[in-house]
């Protein structure tokens, strides 16, 4: 790949990873409440993109890892499938025997009953208890069902994706990584709250608890949440002089 094609690349990547950058903080900030872009420097809202391009490299090496893994798992499949089929087909064409109807639905109906299952496991997982690994297949699934369509629809089945196609596949599965990276973010905030102190410049102590929870900073406020009274606390960096912040366990 030449400079000029990683050039037109990134003027496309750039925003689009801006794009990315801004769904997660809306769906972090959006759960308390927080219109986030209200708070934003205009030099903030520039550097969006380098969170989501060190997401895509760390998603780029899980991608090739289990891709190595699928593959060595399918070659080893179809070697032991080969070998029973052959050791198998004297007999079958012996005495073959149609298979009963009932013994075919069965095995749809078991076949149904474990896809259901496996959503409901996933699910589950995503939704209800924040579990990483579903997630993390999930995306990993998006990204290659992406990729085989983005083949098919090229109609050129005698050579692999070239590099900006595989980039162009990853389109969806980061706007929706973005969306549950937030979501997640927001769990994890209510379920293991920072533990630190703002002293104010008028001397006023905000302390963090499970009832005041701590949600990050701009570069011009800090955000905070009261869960009993359900509602936000904006506190601008200008009014705090010091922060204790005590290490996490």
């Amino acid at each position: 790949m030449d400079l000029k094609k990683v050039s037109e690349i990134s003027a496309v990547a750039i925003p689009f990873l801006v794009l990315c950058s801004s769904i997660q903080l809306m769906t972090y900030y959006g759960h308390w409440n927080i219109p986030i872009f209200d708070y934003l420097s205009n030099a903030e809202v520039l550097f969006l993109f380098i969170r989501p391009m060190l997401t895509i490299i760390l998603l780029a090496a899980l991608y090739f890892v289990l891709n190595l893994l699928f593959f060595g798992a399918i070659s080893l499949w179809v070697v032991v499938t080969n070998k029973k089929g052959g050791e198998k087909k004297s007999g079958e064409a012996a005495a073959s025997k149609p298979v009963p109807k009932t013994a075919g639905l069965v095995g749809y109906v078991v076949l149904a009953v474990a896809v259901v299952g496996i959503g409901l496991t996933f699910f589950q997982g995503i939704w209800v208890d924040y579990e990483l690994w579903p997630v993390v297949i999930l995306h990993v699934v998006i990204w290659l069902a992406a990729g085989v369509l983005i083949w098919h629809i090229r109609g050129v089945k005698k050579e692999g994706l070239p590099a900006e196609w595989l980039l162009a596949s990853a389109i969806p599965m980061l706007l929706s990584a973005s969306f549950f990276y937030g979501r997640y973010q927001a769990h994890y905030a209510t379920v293991y709250p920072n533990e630190q102190t703002l002293i104010l410049t008028d001397g006023t102590a905000l302390m963090t608890s499970p009832e005041m929870l701590y949600l990050g900073k701009t570069s011009g406020f800090y955000f905070y949440y009261e869960v009993a009274a359900k509602q936000a606390v904006v506190v601008p960096a200008g009014q705090v002089k010091t922060i204790y912040i005590k290490p996490s366990n």
